[in-house]
């Protein structure tokens, strides 16, 4: 008779050729290469991977599609945007005066992106910045002069941060000559699933031949305004969870003098609505519970987290099974159990709870499932497996293995660990933990040719 015997090995490849990333043929495991990734150029990557193995009859192989994500490092420095260094003022300025807006955007994300404002300077005393939105105003201190001299600086929430700053001139204009807004609400409202390029308001000026703009609190570049039209529009997607507010600072001034300017503020409030779903922690949650307790008894909390607001952010919480011997609270997620479990009969269950948002104008929701294990508790006698009868000859020789005992137990250790306990049965011995019978004194079947051992087994406590 032959045998053969084949090692089957496994090879890893790239479907198709990615420069960013390879990977190890023989380990499967996968490597950047020498290509720095830049998550502002791609912020993903997606691939296949193939693995086939060495058979001589007949080779096989499968793909998996690989995703990767690129996490953000805060290796860009914000940017001022302003173009116009100089700004004019007119004489009648006081304390609590819009000056200028400041603007300055971050490639980064998140913490990395988001910007804080600071003045310095000779004339900061002057005046104060807003650190969210860079809106410069006349401060307290605010005294009449030709000019002023200010830096503004902005930084991100990088660890270590980074920053950039520009310098201003802010000039007392002896004879400012503005336009005048015409009738224009102060506060608008907009949901925040308005489309690019819709239309809010439109901002008129008393005067003809004028031109429209913005002059600061622009946050993420949300808003724009046409400047021959004076439309006030959505610039860019609106995410009341991110923004819930702007302060924004329209402007009007003649055509043929841009620098002279008059600004009003817009306050923008963002409608919530139910566009995020609930989210659980983890998909996959675990809880432990002991058996045989009496009902109804709690088994677990689950909670499920919201971004939405207000009706938009109120979860619910359900079982899909609703024919369960569970039962979960739809408001604060306690999940309960109405039945006496037995871990001897199911160890384990499975139980999937919904969270789902009442909002309008749909209802959202996501699954957890709760991976219940049922502990076991002391609550199944050991028992021995047989009757046992055994032959031995006289003779024997003290110490000798004559047969060990065998118990069962239902529950699982250390629930199940024995003891042996010889109650009767002189000339033998049983070891306590392996229940093995010995001989203990000299036999001779001319005294006594026939023994009867009685053995008693218990629960062996720590």
């Amino acid at each position: 008779m032959f045998c053969f015997l084949f090692v089957i090995h496994y090879s890893y490849q790239i479907v198709r050729e990615e420069k960013r990333f390879k990977i190890d043929s023989n380990s499967g495991k996968l490597f950047t290469t020498k290509t720095t990734l830049d998550r502002e150029e791609n912020e993903s990557y997606e691939f296949q991977i193939e693995a086939k193995d060495n058979s001589r009859f007949g080779k096989l192989r499968s793909t998996c599609t690989v995703k990767v994500k690129v996490l953000d490092e805060n290796d860009n420095a914000p940017e001022i945007l302003n173009q116009e260094t100089d700004f004019f003022i007119p004489p009648t300025v006081v304390e609590g005066d819009f000056i200028m807006g400041c603007s300055a955007k971050d490639l980064d994300i998140g913490r990395n992106g988001q910007l804080t404002y600071l003045l310095s300077g000779r004339d900061a005393d002057m005046f104060d910045i807003n650190p969210l939105n860079g809106i410069v105003i006349a401060s307290t201190r605010f005294s009449q002069k030709l000019s002023y001299q200010i830096v503004v600086t902005a930084s991100d929430g990088g660890r270590p941060s980074l920053a950039s700053f520009k310098k201003f001139e802010i000039i007392m204009a002896k004879d400012l000559s503005v336009p005048h807004f015409d009738s224009f609400p102060n506060v608008l409202k907009v949901n925040e699933d308005a489309e690019i390029n819709s239309v809010l308001a439109t901002i008129r000026a008393v005067e003809g031949d004028v031109e429209f703009g913005v002059a600061g609190g622009n946050v993420l570049n949300a808003f724009g305004v046409r400047n021959d039209t004076g439309e006030l529009f959505v610039n860019s997607p609106l995410d009341f969870e991110e923004v819930d507010y702007y302060e924004l600072w329209v402007k009007v001034h003649f055509a043929s003098k841009p620098l002279f300017f008059k600004a009003t503020k817009v306050i923008i409030e963002i409608n919530d609505i139910n566009d995020n779903p609930p989210k659980f922690s983890q998909v996959l949650q675990r809880a432990h519970v002991a058996e045989e307790q009496f009902p109804p008894f709690k088994i677990t909390e689950i909670r499920a987290t919201d971004l939405d607001k207000g009706v938009n952010g109120k979860i619910s919480y359900s079982l899909t099974d609703t024919n369960s011997m569970f039962q979960i609270d739809s408001t604060n997620g306690i999940i309960t159990c109405n039945e006496k479990i037995d871990r001897e009969t199911v160890d384990q269950f499975k139980i999937k709870v919904d969270a789902t948002y009442n909002g309008s104008p749909a209802k959202l929701s996501s699954t957890s499932t709760v991976l219940l294990t049922v502990d076991d508790i002391n609550d199944n006698a050991p028992l021995f497996s047989r009757l046992y009868s055994i032959n031995v000859t006289e003779n024997t020789k003290i110490g000798t293995r004559l047969i060990t005992l065998e118990t069962s137990d239902k529950d699982t250790e250390p629930n199940a660990r024995v003891r042996y306990h010889l109650i009767s049965g002189e000339d033998f011995q049983v070891d306590a933990i392996t229940g093995e019978v010995k001989v203990a004194a000299e036999l001779d079947r001319e005294v006594k040719e026939e023994y009867e051992l009685t053995v008693q087994v218990g629960f062996q406590y720590p």
